[in-house]
């Protein structure tokens, strides 16, 4: 250190604090330097006001008689050649007990930089450190790291190792040791791919923890992990060690014996949760690397076959290797397939799995399994089957539970697609085969049964007036509800082309989960055949359905009071036939226009049709109809979004969505022996679908199911194909029909929706999901714990789904856990199924007492509001405190 810089430093001491009042001590800063180095230094420093003095062997008595001299508020500088606290021959001691000290070599200086506290094991690490302490701006980050500053080696060390591996590297042995081993992995990595030995690169986290001194540490650390001396340098073996306990850390002390094969695993408990702490931190710092060494682990050790060998609920907490989510859903795909299953067992197992899961391409996979799940529940709830006694039971059973098969199958093929996009190659042969075990228990048992059902209760309705009684009817829509919204102001009624029930109900929850309306879900049957040019005739007002003959070439016309229904501009024709000014407008170019334009166009209208066709421009397409789900998902996202600039900017209170019809859809490839050909009546056919025939008057078929064309004023004769067959036609496109007179067809939605104010009488506010603690006890007594929390409602409507940050707490708020993400968003009505698991572990070398009080805190992660909290009390036998 040069002579200005001491001189900068001793002048900042005494600016530091003002020198004393009269009355009191002068202000006395003593420089100790024992060898001597800045004994000419001395003479030429330049303080104002300072008076400097020197200790001389031969005139001791001389200066103690000037410093007894001093007056209060005086600054003297006393320069002595000999080291603090020598109290050998030390005349001067009682003016030390009151004076700053000072040291000017290069340690004293550095550990006065870092705040370290003046003791031989402090400068003994110090002067250890030096090398990388020297640099100022690692001295700064050291100092950053802990503005308290230094009483310890240990805690100097972590330091000076943190710093080293990087400035996103916390003051934690977990973190530490985190970062030090995905820097390590990255560099033999990268040591491999030049074709050379690790400790011969410039670069690297060995190399540099060598050059800050610390190398030698590291081994001291990681034997909090229960690594041996010396082991951490072998980064294979320390990798193995680290992961293998991590992964011993979630399965119960009973089960972690059965890794002993592979690695030893420690008494101490806690050495395992620090093991899954520096591998839970290593994951997130580097995901991809640690999933490549998690790789080469579970090779190594063969961990999957000891995995295999547990019973799935003993591994469903564990977090660390990739594999343990392939083995976990590797069984639940086989015991899916499975008719006899244990569903609540599978269903209990992914709802603690899931949040746990290594990373997003394995989620879908709990996704599919989850539906195929609910399908086996559904199955075994119906095992009776889907005969009543009348058609309107049929129907009722439909709209109220059954249509949840339908969203079952609909979210597995979702999910199934989701995981194709990322496939995790080990769980790829046993997705394919439980998907094809739940698209039979789909088509063969649900679909076949539901449709005979069906048609049994409904085939002789259907044959004599083409319709059932006591069920709604969709040629009645517009005299039903139309009309008496239009008396009291202007109402919009979207028609979604092909948009399902069991889609809409979807759709209703959330409108009701996004706006500040109130919806009401109903139902009626389409007419027949189940086709847009139908429908959408039905839909508008009339006296009477005609079908005649179009041109050549364009098949059957259906009308509305003699007026053409096929175009756009025919619907608004009718309309305004009925509502002067009505609008009939396509969703599309209602949207493409400007808000003002929007105003003008609807001015006029107390009736305003807005066409959407997202489901069915999708489905009818033989290229796109696999992704006809898909569309479905995106046909609630935009019909909520119509719904809010039908509200909000035109200011229009009453919305009716509803469909010109519904569909069939599976995915498998249909076999022949699914077909049946229009041939099979007996008279000339005069249009013919995928699922309807109409033929010349007099038509008869012994395979087909008759329907009456009576709705349409029409002596032509229908068919519908029996179950779930399709009419054999020319060309592709055959999964996603409809036309038929299956309840997925013929059950369309009709979905009221009323905008509400918030000061309304029915007004009711969105809410997150509430939970309620269940766990009784309230006593902590090991390092990992569980709660179990019950998700009050379902989710659905004004319930919104909500994550909530779960953490065991000290009084003033300080997490003692880990933090926890619960997702409450199960929408189950079934009250097994809304509960939810939480497993938290005591933060490694955190003290916990018997005596204090700790909160089990829960807050909205949104809004940070603390919403449930619980009196805990930690009864944990061995300390969490232990050093290295």
């Amino acid at each position: 250190m040069n002579a200005q810089d001491i001189q900068s430093r001793i002048a900042t001491l005494f600016e530091a604090e003002p020198a004393q009042a009269a009355g009191e001590l002068p202000k006395v800063v003593v420089w100790y330097d024992p060898a001597g180095e800045f004994a000419e230094d001395v003479a030429g420093l330049d303080l104002p006001e300072v008076e400097v003095l020197q200790e001389e062997e031969n005139h001791l008595f001389a200066l103690k008689r000037r410093l007894n001299e001093l007056a209060p508020g005086s600054k003297v500088l006393l320069y002595r050649q000999r080291s603090e606290g020598d109290l050998r021959d030390n005349w001067l001691a009682d003016v030390e007990m009151y004076a700053t000290p000072f040291k000017a070599d290069f340690v004293s200086m550095l550990m006065a930089d870092i705040a370290a506290q003046d003791s031989p094991r402090m400068r003994a690490a110090v002067t250890a450190c030096k090398g990388w302490l020297s640099k100022k701006t690692h001295a700064k980050r050291v100092r950053e790291l802990s503005p308290q500053g230094f009483a310890a080696p240990r805690d100097l060390y972590l330091a000076v190792m943190a710093s080293a591996l990087g400035k996103d590297v916390a003051l934690d042995t977990s973190q530490v040791a985190a970062a030090f081993m995905a820097q390590q992995y990255a560099a033999e990595l990268e040591a491999e791919a030049e074709d050379t030995d690790v400790s011969e690169l410039a670069t690297g986290p060995a190399k540099t923890l060598a050059q800050a001194g610390v190398w030698e540490q590291m081994s001291g650390l990681f034997s909090l992990c229960g690594c041996a001396q010396g082991e951490f340098e072998k980064g294979a073996d320390l990798r193995r060690d680290v992961l293998v306990r991590a992964l011993a850390a979630g399965l119960p002390a009973h089960d972690q014996d059965r890794l002993s094969g592979a690695v030893t695993i420690p008494a101490d408990p806690r050495m395992l949760d620090q093991c899954r702490e520096v591998a839970r931190i290593w994951k997130e710092r580097d995901p991809r690397g640690m999933f490549d060494a998690a790789r080469q682990v579970e090779a190594q050790c063969k961990v999957t076959n000891l995995l295999k060998e547990m019973p799935p609920a003993s591994i469903a907490g564990c977090e660390v290797l990739p594999c343990v989510d392939e083995v976990l859903i590797q069984g639940l795909f086989a015991s899916l397939t499975q008719p006899a299953c244990d569903v609540e067992a599978a269903i209990s197992l992914i709802s603690a799995r899931r949040p746990l899961a290594w990373g997003p391409e394995v989620i879908p996979y709990y996704d599919v399994a989850a539906a195929i799940a609910q399908m086996r529940r559904f199955e075994a709830e119906n095992a009776s089957g889907f005969f009543r006694q009348t058609a309107g039971e049929v129907w009722q059973a439909y709209t109220e539970q059954w249509w949840r098969m339908d969203a079952c199958y609909r979210q597995l093929h979702r999910a199934a697609a989701q995981a194709m996009k990322n496939p995790v190659a080990a769980l790829d042969d046993e997705l394919k085969s439980a998907v094809n075990a739940a698209e039979g228990l789909y088509k063969n048992w649900y679909l076949t049964g539901l449709e005979r059902a069906w048609e049994q209760a409904a085939g002789s309705d259907l044959a004599a007036q083409g319709y059932v009684n006591g069920i709604d009817r969709q040629e009645l829509f517009y005299m039903n509800e139309v009309g008496p919204l239009s008396k009291a102001g202007r109402v919009f009624v979207v028609v979604s082309d092909a948009l399902r029930y069991e889609v809409a109900r979807e759709l209703a929850d959330a409108l009701e989960g996004q706006t500040q309306g109130k919806t009401e879900l109903a139902s009626m049957q389409a007419v027949f055949p189940s086709i847009t040019k139908c429908g959408m005739a039905a839909l508008l007002p009339h006296g009477n359905l005609g079908m005649q003959e179009g041109a050549a070439g364009t098949g059957l016309c259906v009308t509305a009071d003699g007026l053409p229904t096929a175009s756009t501009e025919n619907r608004q024709d009718v309309l305004r036939a009925k509502s002067e000014g009505a609008v009939a407008v396509r969703y599309d170019a209602f949207m493409a226009m400007r808000k003002e334009e929007r105003k003008q166009l609807v001015a006029p209208a107390k009736v305003v049709y807005v066409y959407h066709d997202q489901v069915d421009a999708v489905g009818d397409s033989a290229k796109t109809e696999r992704d006809v789900f898909d569309a479905c998902s995106e046909a609630v996202r935009e019909l909520v979004g119509l719904v809010r600039v039908i509200t909000g900017e035109l200011r229009c209170s009453n919305v009716v969505i509803t469909a010109d019809h519904g569909f069939l859809y599976t995915y498998k490839p249909l076999g022949q022996e699914e077909k049946v050909a229009a041939g099979t009546i007996e008279g000339e056919v005069v249009e013919a679908g995928r699922r309807y025939v109409l033929g010349q008057p007099g038509s008869t078929s012994e395979l087909l199911t008759p329907v009456s064309m009576r709705p349409f004023g029409s002596d032509l004769a229908g068919f519908a194909p029996r179950d779930c067959l399709r009419i054999a036609k020319p060309g592709a496109g055959q999964n996603y029909v409809h036309g038929g007179i299956s309840l997925q067809e013929l059950c369309v939605p009709v979905l009221r929706f009323k905008n509400l104010r918030a000061n309304a009488r029915d007004f009711e506010d969105k809410r997150p999901s509430a939970i309620e603690l269940l766990t009784s006890s309230r006593i902590i007594t090991s390092n990992r714990f569980s709660r179990e929390f019950y998700q009050v409602e379902p989710v659905g409507g004004k319930v919104l789904a909500a994550t909530y940050e779960v953490a065991l707490v000290d009084t003033a708020g300080t997490p003692v856990s880990d933090v926890a993400t619960l997702q409450v968003d199960r929408t189950s009505e079934v009250r097994e199924d809304r509960r939810l698991r939480v497993t938290l572990n005591m933060r490694p070398g955190v003290q916990t007492s018997s005596s204090q009080t700790y909160l089990l805190q829960v807050k909205n992660a949104a809004t940070g509001e603390v919403v449930l909290s619980s009196e805990q009390r930690v009864e944990i036998a061995f300390a969490s405190e232990f050093d290295w």
